[in-house]
């Protein structure tokens, strides 16, 4: 298994570090407007630090399966890239 993140960035985002449910840090990489990750494994986005010219600031994520989720909004990193990704 593995976890993928798409996902659009502030123009003056310019480094993401991705924290997993298992606590696994991974580097995204951010080119044009976009953020994108992928990691082996099962673990879930749990945060991300965006780096801008104004400092570091921390995103948490709350994990909830595409199912019941209302409105199908953001779901964190799906295992496998399926539905729910990015």
């Amino acid at each position: 298994p593995y976890g993928t993140m798409i996902a659009q960035a502030a123009d003056d985002v310019s480094a993401a570090v991705l924290t997993l449910s298992d606590g696994t840090q991974v580097t995204a990489t951010i080119e044009n407007g976009w953020a994108v990750a992928w990691w082996p494994g099962s673990g879930q986005l749990a945060s991300a630090q965006l780096t801008t010219p104004s400092g570091t600031q921390t995103q948490t994520f709350t994990r909830c399966e595409v199912q019941t989720c209302a409105g199908g909004g953001p779901h964190g990193g799906a295992p496998g890239g399926g539905p729910g990704g990015g």
